[in-house]
């Protein structure tokens, strides 16, 4: 009855929501502004970045005194730091590959669209890149769309109407 749908650029639906009135998320796209979780891992990457130059510098600095001295000390400490820069790298991968996921996903569902054949019930959360809106009416054959600023609802009805007609003039 409630729940949450994604998908990337395009659901189609019979119906959508239900008349309970439980929350039901129709998600297409991202679900929080583009800019503000790019911007997020962004920072992540810049952070990781500077513990990975930290490792990197130390691994250096334990190196080099290792030339001088053969303290087991030493010797742990670059062990030490060679796992971090280790897991750094590993993090930095990881996060740059969630940036290149985010960036096809928004490059995917700039036009993404929810297609609803039946009803679109009150309640029901539409979310379309980051732009969401919440049902107050029930919609009916109807297809949601982003604009930069808002969803646009737009009535399938007229596009069954004229395709009829052009149907009709074939035969």
């Amino acid at each position: 009855l409630g729940g949450t749908v994604t998908a990337v650029e395009k659901i189609e639906a019979y119906s959508l929501g239900n008349r309970v009135g439980l929350k039901t998320y129709v998600i297409v796209g991202l679900r929080n502004d583009f800019k503000v979780e790019m911007s997020a891992v962004d920072e992540q990457i810049e952070q990781c970045k500077a513990r990975l130059a930290e490792a990197a510098s130390g691994l250096e600095r334990t190196t080099l005194q290792m030339q001088n001295s053969k303290d087991p000390a030493i010797v742990k400490e670059k062990m030490e730091c060679m796992r971090n820069k280790i897991k750094e790298q590993s993090n930095l991968n990881e996060l740059i590959a969630k940036k290149e996921s985010l960036a096809d996903i928004r490059d995917r569902s700039v036009n993404g669209t929810i297609n609803v054949a039946g009803a679109a019930n009150i309640g029901t959360i539409i979310i379309i890149n980051g732009i969401s809106e919440v049902l107050n009416s029930e919609y009916k054959n109807v297809t949601f769309s982003r604009t930069p600023k808002e969803i646009r609802i737009h009535s399938n009805a007229i596009d069954d109407t004229k395709m009829r007609a052009t149907k009709k003039r074939r035969y």
